[in-house]
């Protein structure tokens, strides 16, 4: 593996590289004993994406009922310092703070790009690892957070077109091999042929995540 060019594009790797998921989303200690995921990354595609890598976290703890305390915990506590900071990001937390008074919407609305932006990130990164660094996936990708259902206002041909995604992600998450250390908290395939590369994640051994990559 070519650990001096980052895994996203061709600019220099800096530094320990980036981990793939975020560390953020398992429990302290969990990598005593065996490595996590990691891939070379320039500042553009690790550090600077933290923002995203956090709103992953809230959307996962937001969505899942198995999710580790301490994963949890920091979560709270993240949201908790960006109340006490008057974060400019309060609103895509479901949270509003006027003077001295905060209000929690029950239902945040999903900041898609700001997701999008952290799935491409893993997905990318984990092609990358599973091909031993000798591939990368660039280009659009097409990202289908399944785990957050389907959008009401949707189309009839939309959602006709996701629920054939999410059958085909289920079956395929059915019937071949899922890749990981700790397949409760995070899973991952990688399925490609001349036409298009599919990247499955199962986090937290219930959220579906579907990203695609139509070759040219």
């Amino acid at each position: 593996m070519d650990t001096t060019i980052c895994y996203c594009c061709d600019k220099p790797a800096v530094g320990q590289g980036d981990h793939v998921p975020p560390m953020k989303l398992f429990p302290k200690g969990l990598f005593s004993n065996t490595k996590p995921i990691i891939v070379p990354s320039c500042p553009e595609h690790n550090q600077e994406k933290s923002r995203s890598d956090e709103y992953l976290k809230f959307v996962l703890t937001s969505s899942s009922e198995s999710i580790p305390s301490d994963v949890l915990g920091s979560t709270v506590r993240g949201l908790i310092r960006h109340i006490k900071n008057d974060s400019k990001n309060l609103p895509e937390f479901g949270i509003e703070r006027k003077e001295d008074e905060v209000f929690v919407d029950s239902s945040a609305p999903i900041n898609l790009a700001l997701l999008t932006e952290a799935l491409e990130k893993i997905a990318r990164g984990i092609y990358f690892y599973h091909s031993n660094g000798e591939r990368k996936l660039l280009g659009r990708l097409v990202v289908c957070p399944v785990f957050l259902g389907i959008d009401p206002s949707a189309s009839s041909d939309e959602r006709e077109r996701l629920m054939s995604i999410e059958f085909l992600t289920k079956q395929d998450m059915e019937t071949l091999e899922m890749f990981g250390s700790f397949k409760d908290l995070f899973s991952y395939q990688v399925i490609e042929n001349s036409q298009m590369v599919v990247i499955n994640m199962l986090f937290y051994a219930k959220n579906i995540v579907s990203v695609m990559h139509v070759r040219a």
